[in-house]
């Protein structure tokens, strides 16, 4: 989950990386170094534009739920 410095959220589907840092309004960084550039409907690497990460259909207000239900989710800030 990536919640812009404007409080929007949105959830991205990876099976892989794991992000650990924003660089500016639309990129993030995974751990391993690689900047992804956010879009609304998915998240593209800088690195190879052909890998990306489909977005999750989601509410904010039922976070507390998704949570409930899958513990292993990261909010990333």
């Amino acid at each position: 989950m990536v919640t812009s410095p404007g409080g929007a959220n949105r959830v991205y589907r990876t099976h892989g990386p794991r992000f650990d840092r924003r660089l500016d309004e639309v990129r993030v960084v995974d751990e391993e170094g690689v900047a992804w550039r956010v879009f609304e409907d998915e998240m593209v690497s800088e690195t190879v534009p052909s890998v990306r990460l489909t977005r999750i259909p989601a509410h904010r207000a039922f976070w507390f739920g998704w949570f409930a239900q899958f513990p292993q989710t990261e909010l990333f800030h």
